[in-house]
């Protein structure tokens, strides 16, 4: 498995957006979950802070576990930290004011998307501008 490109992740998740399949909520089909192949072991690190607010801690006790999970999906290319900090942007974006609304998940899906990018940017990869749109739903 080669590390995965910038263009590779932004198909797999824009995909999944426009065929409603993003499940913001359930860590084997959110942004991460389908970043990293509907595997959800990568969740099993992050501890929630609260039922308010998307804030995480990594518990120190499941951190390898979780790391591995992330380094088989991704050839070691993400960080337990990037992938959760990606997580909580998403889910805070996208639970902003309890709206929960298609708007909310494009926000959520366009900021996410943004980190993503500079998360390869910062490892070295050339990352050529792709236009993220809102999907159209039908009536």
């Amino acid at each position: 498995m080669n590390t995965p490109t910038y263009k590779e992740q932004f198909d797999k998740i824009t995909r999944a957006y426009i065929n409603g399949e993003i499940e913001p909520l359930d860590n084997c089909a959110c942004f991460i979950g389908n970043l990293l192949n509907g595997n959800g072991t990568w969740s099993c690190a992050r501890y929630h802070h609260s039922a308010f607010t998307w804030r995480y801690s990594i518990l120190p006790e499941s951190r390898n576990y979780s790391q591995q999970s992330i380094d088989m999906e991704s050839n070691g290319f993400y960080s337990i930290e990037e992938i959760c900090n990606m997580e909580e942007n998403f889910l805070k974006i996208y639970d902003e004011g309890f709206s929960r609304t298609e708007t909310s998940l494009f926000y959520a899906m366009e900021s996410t998307l943004e980190m993503l990018k500079a998360i390869h940017e910062s490892k070295g990869e050339i990352v050529d501008p792709i236009p993220f749109a809102k999907r159209q739903l039908a009536c």
